[in-house]
């Protein structure tokens, strides 16, 4: 990538994604490359617009026990070195900065990220949600489309980089869960099944997702459906088991939904 100029990263899709200013894209065929200026980017995100030299510093030995699994075979700190060298090619001068004990990649605040974008769009939409339900919405759905199916496909999937991964599926999540109860409130019953539906699917155990299902499903007359989908979730819950994961989040609105059946509550 040329010297100087602006940055899009988009790693919320199935694919890294980085472009200049111009539109151009950059073509990263290196697997690690790919996933060190992913880690590198959420790293980034987590730093406030507009701070000075704004991401954070990832130190070498986390960067290692994220791109790869102990397993001997390779040098972790020279293959690191090596994506480092690489990476840089890939993003304007001086953006993959090295620091003491680690590597930091620098976002302008004219940069283009995803996540960032991602978590600035759910944010104004919580704001407005009590006077401007509608923009709301809107936000919501604007977040929600800048995910990939699979989303974070080259995020490494090492244990190291397990629990980043399971919180920003979790704001993802969130972020459903939001839109499901900003349509229920508009009365929009169909919209909450159709899109709500879909994401149960990936999220099964999501007890306060099939309840909001439930109450659309009772709400637009499909009460038989709602019962149905009740049903599902005592074998479902009867049959798996606990999986650990945090609860979701609930937005505090919810106390008239219709649970589903809990664990706690068949134990």
């Amino acid at each position: 990538m040329r010297n100087g100029g602006l940055m899009e990263l988009r790693i919320l899709g199935h694919q890294l994604a980085v472009t200049d200013d111009s539109g151009t894209p950059t073509k990263i065929s290196r697997y690690q490359v790919r996933g060190l200026l992913c880690i590198l980017a959420v790293e980034a995100a987590t730093t406030k617009t507009g701070a000075a030299g704004a991401g954070s510093t990832v130190s070498t030995s986390s960067l290692v026990e994220r791109l790869w699994e102990p397993t001997g075979t390779i040098d972790p700190v020279q293959s690191l070195q090596q994506a480092v060298h690489n990476a840089r090619r890939c993003v304007p001068r001086d953006r993959l900065v090295t620091e003491p004990g680690g590597y930091r990649l620098r976002l302008d605040d004219a940069d283009y990220l995803d996540l960032r974008e991602f978590r600035d769009l759910t944010d104004k939409a919580r704001t407005i949600r009590d006077h401007d339900p509608v923009q709301a919405v809107s936000l919501h759905q604007q977040a929600l489309a800048l995910w990939g199916r699979p989303p974070l496909g080259d995020l490494p999937q090492t244990t190291g980089m397990a629990p980043i991964r399971q919180q920003l599926i979790g704001e993802q999540f969130d972020a459903r869960e939001e839109l499901a109860e900003a349509l229920l409130e508009l009365i929009r019953h169909p919209a909450v099944v159709d899109a709500a539906t879909h994401w149960l699917a990936e999220d099964p155990l999501n007890e306060h997702l099939r309840g909001l299902v439930m109450l659309a499903l009772a709400r637009a007359g499909r009460k038989g459906e709602a019962l149905r989908l009740y049903q599902d979730a005592v074998t479902l819950l009867a049959t798996t088991p606990s999986t650990g994961r945090r609860p979701r989040r609930c937005s505090g609105r919810s106390q008239e939904l219709p649970r589903s059946p809990s664990r706690t509550a068949r134990s």
